[in-house]
Order: C-alpha cells, then sequence, then structure tokens
C-alpha cells in the first residue's frame, strides 16, 4: 500500500473523522492491557480452563478488533504514535521533502510538524510552514 500524503487542510479535516476511532482505540488499548495483567487460579482445574478460555476468547476479539482499526486509519493516512497520549501523525509534503503533521487528541487543530526522518522531538510550529508557503505565494 502506497502512503497517502495529505496536505495541512485534508489533515485537519480527517482529524473530526477519525477523532471518534482514536478515542476507541485508546480505550481498547487500555482494556487489552488490563486484562492480560489479570490472573485468577482456581483450585478447580475445570474453573481455571474455562476462566482462561473466555479470558483468551476476549483478547483475540479485542486484539482482532484493535488491529481492524488501526488498519482502517492507516489506510486513511494515520500513523497512530502514542495511544497513551493519543498522538497521530500525518505524512505530508512541503516545499518537495516529506514531514509529518502531528496531532494530539487534546487539540483541536494540528499544531507542530516534524521532518519525516526527523522524530518527535524536533517538532516545529505549523505556523512556520504556513508563513514560508505564504512567501512562496
Amino acid at each position: 500500500m502506497e502512503k497517502t500524503h495529505l496536505s495541512l487542510e485534508e489533515a485537519e479535516e480527517l482529524i473530526t473523522k477519525i477523532k471518534p476511532s482514536i478515542i476507541k482505540l485508546m480505550r481498547i488499548n487500555k482494556v487489552l492491557l488490563l486484562l492480560k495483567s489479570v490472573r485468577i487460579e482456581y483450585d478447580d482445574p475445570h474453573m481455571s480452563m474455562t476462566y482462561n478460555l473466555r479470558k483468551k476468547k476476549k483478547l483475540y476479539k479485542l486484539s482482532y478488533d484493535f488491529y481492524n482499526l488501526l488498519d482502517k486509519l492507516h489506510t486513511q493516512g494515520c500513523l497512530v504514535r502514542d495511544l497513551n497520549r493519543g498522538e497521530v501523525d500525518f505524512h505530508s509534503m512541503f516545499d518537495g521533502r516529506e514531514i509529518m503533521l502531528c496531532w494530539q487528541i487534546s487539540e483541536k487543530n494540528i499544531r507542530y510538524w516534524h521532518e519525516a526522518d526527523g522524530g518527535r522531538e524536533t517538532k516545529k510550529p505549523v505556523s512556520m510552514l504556513i508563513k514560508i508557503r505564504k512567501r512562496l505565494i
């Protein structure tokens, strides 16, 4: 599958559509982590087997839902970076080079970007891109 490059405007429009999915992914992730951490032992082997089967069934169902949703977001051009903080990157192009537009679930708009080969620690304000684009026009 080819990368989907989005303009700033396209990525911001997509935010309203993907936000419920990101929230759902965050919730599923928390439940998966919780389920994986729970260990219950029974004296009766039958009860232990019944519990373990049901737990694994729930884990697999949630994992399936999680990866289906993650794949759907990926095909829309979203790169989920951190589910604990709800961080998502969008592939974009600027001045002939690939960049990543950064968004966090707590933000209304995309506020930062970074070079595709850089990293989130090198992110810069998106207002910088807007100023450069205005000068180029």
